[in-house]
């Protein structure tokens, strides 16, 4: 059920020495310490779930023991005479490919098919680039609670870097990377690519000039603003850079470009302007409450708002 244990154990990170008593738990007096008895991470997910995070790096010795866990749904405590019974759901993870590492002996192969009943592959952030945004809302939102900050707006030019970037560390290292742009804006209501960490600038502003070196498309279209992985490029000046004879644009989208550009960043200004108060950008801008958090949301400026005080 959702309202049962849910217990974590990170592979990587099990203390060798108490590996077994981590897991299974001890009884009073089995080892110098021991003085008391204790309850293992097997038994605490009795009726609900066992998620072994990076399962991949657990000792051969340690997955025979498991393997017995996971047929039985038996074990016995260190230094006890009984076994136990716990009656868990086991999730397993990992980034390492299990099937390599049992034709290397690094895996066995009877867990590898006791864990392989249901598989998820999740593929790398790079490949996923429609998840970045909602991912940033996300985790912006948390670090800015965490640390007692107030919602902070995301300017399009920090969206382009980040679609710009492989993320080899996936998910984590945009976490990361977002707790370490908010601790650099500090009180700043938005986040531009300048508070990006420098190494990811670098690698984006090489991705940036090696796509604008590279040969244009055989039929010489004109590429979209929409596309992700692309700086966008103000609707004026592509058109004043277009070679005499060149395809144009028609008046009508021309015009709802130019329009949408401008807005985008009027509301990008009148945030950094009013410092976040939406009391006092109202007052400036003369838009409504509702207009006002309308044209963000369909900006994607700040999803979340700005604070009313």
């Amino acid at each position: 059920q959702a309202d049962n244990s849910f217990v974590v154990v990170d592979c990587a990170a099990l203390p060798e020495t108490l590996v077994e008593s981590t897991l299974f738990g001890h009884v009073k007096g089995s080892f110098t310490g021991a003085e008391k008895n204790r309850d293992g991470l097997v038994l605490q997910a009795d009726g609900g779930t066992l998620f072994l995070d990076e399962i991949g790096e657990l000792s051969l010795p340690l997955q025979k023991a498991f393997l017995r866990v996971l047929q039985e749904h038996r074990f016995r405590p260190v230094g006890s005479a009984k076994e136990i019974h716990s009656n868990f759901r086991l999730v397993a993870a990992t980034n390492r490919n299990l099937s390599k590492m049992v034709q290397q002996g690094q895996f066995r192969e009877d867990l590898l098919y006791r864990i392989r009943a249901t598989t998820i592959e999740l593929p790398p952030l790079r490949q996923r680039p429609d998840d970045i945004k909602e991912l940033v809302f996300h985790f912006t939102d948390r670090i800015c609670k965490r640390y007692g900050y107030e919602a902070k707006g995301i300017s399009s030019d920090f969206l382009d870097a980040l679609y710009t970037y492989d993320w080899p560390g996936n998910v984590r290292e945009l976490s990361n990377t977002l707790e370490g742009a908010i601790a650099d804006a500090r009180q700043e209501p938005v986040l531009f690519s300048k508070h990006l960490p420098t190494h990811i600038r670098i690698k984006v502003a090489r991705a940036t000039m090696a796509s604008q070196n590279s040969p244009a498309p055989a039929d010489n279209a004109v590429e979209s603003s929409q596309t992700p992985m692309q700086p966008v490029q103000n609707p004026v000046q592509q058109i004043a850079a277009l070679e005499p004879g060149a395809e144009l644009l028609k008046f009508k989208d021309f015009r709802k470009s130019v329009l949408e550009e401008a807005e985008k960043k009027y509301l990008l200004n009148l945030i950094a302007s009013t410092k976040g108060s939406i009391k006092e950008a109202c007052k400036v801008s003369g838009l409504g409450r509702t207009r006002l958090y309308n044209l963000m949301k369909e900006h994607n400026i700040n999803r979340y708002g700005w604070s009313s005080q």
